[in-house]
Parts: C-alpha cells; sequence; structure tokens
C-alpha cells in the first residue's frame, strides 16, 4: 500500500469558478484554469459522506497517462496545459506549503465553452442500457433498436453511442439528433474511445464503455476535457473474465454503485458512509487497474511524469 500523502486545505486566494462532485475549479490570471480532484466518491449522482484515500491522485494520473500517451501520440486535441511541477508556474505563487502535494491532484487547463452533452460509448449491454431499458423491455430514449433476447454483456460489433445531457439526473438524449449537431465532437469521442480500448484490450483489460466530455476554445477547435478514461467515468473488467449474462469483478466505480444499491434498496437515495472494507477494496481497484493500464505504481509514475525536474 503507497504511503498517504498530505492532502491540504486548498486558500489559495484564487476565485473557485465551480466546485463539481469531484472537482474544484479556480480560476487564473492569465484566463487559464486550475482543476484539484478530490478524493470524494459519488454515485448515481449523489456525493456520499465517505472518501477514498488517493482517489483524486488516481484519476488525475490516469487522465494525464491518456492524454501523453495516446491522444498526443494520434493529434488528439485536449485541455491540458500543465501537469506535476510545471503547474506552479501558471499559479500566481509558489504556494511552497503545498509543493509536495498540490502537483498530484491538479492540473492547469484552458478554459473552454463546454458542450452540455456526456458523450458515452459503450462496447457492451451493460450499465443502465441494460438494466434501465433493455432488461425492463422499455424503449430506449437514444432511438437504438436493439434484437431481443440478448444476454446482459453482449458484445456490440460496433460501439453504441448512448449521449446524456449534463445534469444532475443526466438525461438520456436521442443518439442520432446528438450526432447530427455535434458530428466532430462525437468523433473526437468515439476515436479516443476506440484508442484507449485498443490499448487496454493488448494488456488484457477491456472498456466496457465510457464517458468523455469535450468543450470549443476561443479559437473554435473542439477538445477533449475533464477527466478521461479512469475508474470513475469507465467500466473496466479483465478481459478474460467476461462471460455473457454473468458478473464480473469491476475494475472501477461499479464497486461503489453495487453497494450504493445494495443498502439503498427501495428506499430514498441519501449519501452514504460506506464501510472501511468497501472504501478500502476501492482504492486497491484502483490502484490495481492503475498500475495494469501504466505498468507504474503510483509512486513511480508520479516520479516520471509529474516531477521532471527530478527524473
Amino acid at each position: 500500500m503507497p504511503c498517504m500523502r498530505f492532502v491540504p486545505t486548498l486558500n489559495l486566494s484564487l476565485p473557485l469558478v465551480y466546485q463539481g462532485k469531484i472537482r474544484e475549479t479556480y480560476s487564473l490570471p492569465n484566463g487559464n484554469l486550475l482543476v484539484v480532484a478530490s478524493d470524494r466518491l459519488s454515485t448515481h449522482n449523489i456525493v456520499h459522506k465517505s472518501t477514498v484515500s488517493l482517489k483524486g491522485e488516481i484519476i488525475s494520473a490516469l487522465t494525464i497517462f491518456w492524454i501523453r500517451e495516446i491522444l498526443d501520440a494520434n493529434q488528439i486535441q485536449h485541455h491540458l496545459i500543465a501537469s506535476g511541477r510545471n503547474i506552479y508556474e501558471y499559479l500566481p505563487e509558489k504556494y511552497s506549503d503545498n509543493l509536495n502535494s498540490l502537483q498530484y491532484r491538479a492540473i492547469v487547463v484552458k478554459k473552454l465553452e463546454m458542450l452540455p452533452v456526456e458523450f458515452i460509448f459503450r462496447g457492451y449491454l451493460a450499465g443502465s442500457l441494460y438494466k434501465e431499458f433493455y432488461a425492463k423491455r422499455r424503449f430506449n430514449p437514444y432511438g437504438i433498436i436493439l434484437p431481443a433476447r440478448l444476454p446482459r454483456m453482449k458484445l456490440f460489433d460496433e460501439p453504441l453511442f448512448t449521449p446524456t445531457d449534463k445534469s444532475e439526473t443526466d438525461d438520456p438524449l436521442n443518439t442520432e439528433e446528438i450526432e447530427s449537431k455535434y458530428q466532430k465532437a462525437t468523433e473526437i469521442a468515439r476515436r479516443s474511445y476506440k484508442l484507449i480500448r485498443k490499448f487496454l484490450n493488448k494488456i488484457g483489460i477491456e472498456l466496457v464503455d465510457g464517458k468523455f466530455e469535450l468543450g470549443v476554445d476561443n479559437h473554435g477547435s473542439i477538445l477533449l476535457a475533464d477527466e478521461i478514461a479512469t475508474p470513475d467515468s469507465c467500466r473496466f473488467c479483465l478481459l478474460k473474465d467476461i462471460e455473457a449474462g454473468r458478473g464480473l469483478a469491476w475494475l472501477d466505480k461499479q464497486i461503489a454503485r453495487n453497494e450504493a444499491e445494495r443498502i439503498w434498496g427501495n428506499g430514498e437515495k441519501v449519501p452514504l458512509e460506506f464501510s472501511n472494507n468497501i472504501t478500502l477494496k476501492l482504492l486497491c481497484t484502483y490502484l490495481e487497474v492503475f498500475k495494469l493500464i501504466t505498468g507504474s505504481t503510483l509512486e513511480e509514475f508520479d516520479y516520471d511524469y509529474l516531477n521532471p525536474s527530478l527524473s
């Protein structure tokens, strides 16, 4: 188990422009943004009472990994400007008190006009598409017609695009309408999904589904933004474990979703205090999938990617 770094109480004297479920976004004097990932845990659009140690660092590091190894290599534009120790060059002060901690969970990014859509691609019949619509024989609002009697985790010939709006309820949107309205953004998200999935398949991991967010910069270019292919935004499992209709050992936040649904049952969905067993399982799972993907422990990655002056 890696050492637990001190998580600073941020007092950056910077304008807080947005507080999301997991991240805080601050405005920088040069017009860029500082995005800081926390260890908070959310499922079903609810922020829970429990946190997961190191989660903010893991999801930040994975986003940086994908940007450097996949997006940059394939000339896919993104919002990242600086990561690791380089973020301090963009802050109005050096914030020396946070020098050994802020860089592991914060990035500097371009300010974008975010598109009001979550671009979700699915390689399998799973998640809400199966549970909320297909299994209940309800017409799905995506406008996608699927054959009858498909098993859970049925592999699609081509990934399905199932967009949702960006709201507290993540309401489904019509696939054809969104693809027509946001053609280039859909294409960028689809290409990113396929490239990341290809990478993962080579190391024995399947990208069951993934969510991507995009925005437009002041030049009119469409860029990938937010987190990219993390256990918070995607569902991962081992390829060898996939068997249609059976449960899987998930390598992502699905562990918390399942536990939340078990506790809530048919009752009200309220913020939960998860057991230590669940939060520890989440931490170990996030660290496991991080090492499987990057080939490094979190400490090794921090040294190689986030501390360039020390390498």
